[in-house]
């Protein structure tokens, strides 16, 4: 936790300011939750949402190869290197062509052309919606994140990827017209979206927790806009779970206590792959049995993933008819088919609903 006049917020404060809390501060905070919800709302109901939901889903694959890609996916380290300090600004921009031929020539030993293609596309889209945010004065996206080369992309990509997958839920709720969005205008559509709104309510919403939490809490605003005097700091460095150790590092530190189980080859030039989702499921399985936790609930669950991952298209989208789909949660008798939809559906709800999702859920079109 963070007790400092220096806590970040949704805003920085500017000129004269004042100090505010308890139900002044909530008031605000209440009232600022309102005004971005409807402006989340406002930007995606024009769109239709089947067309959306798989456009932003596809962009969403390639952000998490964009990410996974200079991480996890390349053990050259000097080809590492060389493609995080890419530029992506006016350097790239008055010569894409050129940048975009070498960055292809070196991962094609390495990558299928599907990936490849999907990663200099989000190269492109990056470049421009930065040079676009530069114009509207905004360079840095919290401590030490620009956008300015691929490295730094990546760990702006790292620290937005839940407000992607929240945005998602939230199209069945929002998403009621007929345009198309355009597979290479998600990011410009979108990610000014994300950093006006959508990470404004998470912070928010964070502050609320705090506020009901803190009795010393409070809040400096101004006419531009607030920070507050606590933060929240994770635990994880990349932005994901609040963990010091993952569950599966059974599998890479203590192989000796568990039973491994037996593994699918991975194709190394793909980055997902619905191998790869049930060898995690496997994996997942024998940790649990080597703790105990492998109960008949648990079971059905990985029992499903597996069922699942057959019907997964392109080695990343898992695509099931509806009625395919409640067919398979009847099948079994362990759990209730009704709680197991609740578990495992998407329920079309607003933006704030969608970042508190513990799971991530199908969405049935």
């Amino acid at each position: 936790m963070v007790n400092d006049d220096t806590a970040s917020s949704a805003y920085r404060p500017l000129g004269t300011s004042r100090k505010i809390s308890g139900n002044e501060a909530k008031a605000l905070i209440e009232t600022q939750l309102t005004a971005h919800g409807a402006g989340t709302l406002a930007v995606l109901s024009p769109y239709g949402l089947a067309n959306t939901v798989r456009t932003w889903l596809g962009t969403i694959r390639a952000v998490e190869e964009f990410i996974n890609i200079p991480l996890f996916g390349i053990k050259d380290h000097d080809l590492q290197a060389w493609l995080r300090l890419i530029p992506l600004d006016h350097r790239f921009l008055s010569n894409p062509r050129v940048v975009l031929m070498a960055v292809r020539k070196a991962l094609s030993p390495y990558f299928e052309p599907g990936v490849i293609e999907r990663y200099l596309q989000i190269m492109l889209q990056t470049a421009a919606i930065a040079v676009a945010f530069k114009i509207n004065g905004q360079a840095v996206y919290g401590p030490s994140i620009t956008l300015d080369t691929v490295g730094e992309a990546v760990n702006y990509f790292q620290s937005r990827r839940r407000h992607l997958v929240a945005l998602l839920y939230t199209m069945p709720f929002a998403c009621k017209g007929t345009e198309v969005l355009e597979p290479l205008d998600t990011l410009n559509v979108l990610l000014p979206l994300i950093e006006h709104s959508c990470v404004t309510i998470t912070s928010l919403h964070l502050n609320l927790a705090l506020l009901e939490t803190l009795d010393d809490f409070s809040l400096v605003v101004d006419g531009v806009g607030l920070s507050a005097s606590h933060w929240l700091e994770t635990l994880d460095d990349y932005f994901l779970e609040p963990e010091r150790a993952s569950v599966l590092v059974m599998a890479e530190l203590r192989r000796d206590q568990f039973v491994p189980p037996q593994l699918e080859t991975l194709d190394p030039k793909k980055i997902f792959s619905a191998a790869e989702l049930r060898n995690s499921t496997k994996l997942l399985r024998a940790t649990y049995a080597a703790f105990g936790l492998n109960d008949p609930d648990f079971a059905i669950i990985t029992l499903l993933m597996m069922a699942f991952a057959r019907y997964c298209r392109d080695d990343y989208f898992i695509e099931i008819g509806k009625g395919k789909f409640l067919a398979m949660l009847h099948a079994q008798s362990t759990l209730d088919p009704d709680e197991l939809k609740r578990l495992l559906v998407n329920a079309p709800s607003d933006y704030a609903t969608s970042t508190k999702e513990p799971l991530r859920r199908c969405v049935i079109l």
